[in-house]
C-alpha cells in the first residue's frame, strides 16, 4: 500500500553528525539533513500568549467547558515563569488551569511550582563558628518565608487560600505570617518582597 505523507517528532537531544546508535544510520542521516531547530520556551516569551490561547481552546473543547479568557495576572506569571519542561509543561498548565477554573482563568488557576531551582542560585553556606544546625535553620527560615509571600502574593493575600495551597492550617498559616513580618504585604509595603 503507497503512503504518503509526513512525520514530525521532537527530540531532547541534539542530532550531529556522528551516530549515537539511538537511530539507525539510515533514518539519522534522513533526520539531520531535515532539522528544523526551535529555542526552548523560555528564549522566546513573546510566543507564550500565542500558545496560552491555543491550549486554552483545546482544553475547552476537550473538557466540555466555556472558558472566555484568562486574565492579566495569570498571563504575567506564565509570561515570566522559566518552562523547564518547554511547551509540553506550559499545555498541562493551561489544561489543569482550565479544569479548575469556572469561566475565566485566574492566577490562582495556575499551579507552577514556587521555587525555580534552575534560575536561582543556592544559598551560599560558609563555614564559621555558626553550628550546621543553625545555619540550616536559617535558611529553611528564607526559604519558609519566600514560599509563603510568593503564595499569599498568588491568592491575592488571601490566608486561607494560601494556607490550602500550601497544606498547613489556617493558624500555622497567621502565626507564619506573623513571624515572617509579611502582614505589611497586604498594604503593599515593600518591605514583604
Amino acid at each position: 500500500i503507497p503512503l504518503n505523507g509526513r512525520v514530525l517528532f521532537t527530540m531532547n537531544t541534539e542530532v550531529d553528525s556522528e551516530d549515537r546508535g539511538t537511530l539507525s544510520p539510515g533514518i539519522h542521516e534522513h533526520v539531520r539533513s531535515r532539522i528544523l531547530m526551535l529555542p526552548p520556551l523560555r528564549e522566546r516569551p513573546e510566543d507564550i500568549p500565542f500558545l496560552v490561547k491555543l491550549f486554552i481552546e483545546g482544553a475547552s473543547t476537550e473538557f466540555q467547558k466555556i472558558i472566555s479568557g484568562i486574565d492579566d495576572s495569570a498571563m504575567g506569571l506564565l509570561s515570566s515563569y522559566h518552562w523547564p519542561g518547554n511547551v509540553h509543561q506550559l499545555k498541562s498548565t493551561i489544561r489543569r488551569a482550565v479544569l479548575n477554573a469556572n469561566r475565566r482563568i485566574a492566577a490562582e488557576h495556575i499551579d507552577l511550582p514556587i521555587a525555580q531551582p534552575d534560575q536561582k542560585s543556592y544559598p551560599q553556606i560558609t563555614v564559621t563558628a555558626h553550628s550546621l544546625k543553625q545555619q540550616v535553620r536559617q535558611h529553611v527560615s528564607q526559604v519558609e518565608r519566600e514560599m509563603l509571600h510568593k503564595t499569599l502574593q498568588k491568592t491575592g493575600w488571601n490566608k486561607a487560600k494560601a494556607s490550602r495551597l500550601l497544606g498547613i492550617t489556617y493558624k500555622t498559616m497567621l502565626k507564619k505570617v506573623a513571624e515572617h513580618g509579611l502582614d505589611a504585604g497586604e498594604k503593599g509595603d515593600s518591605h514583604a518582597s
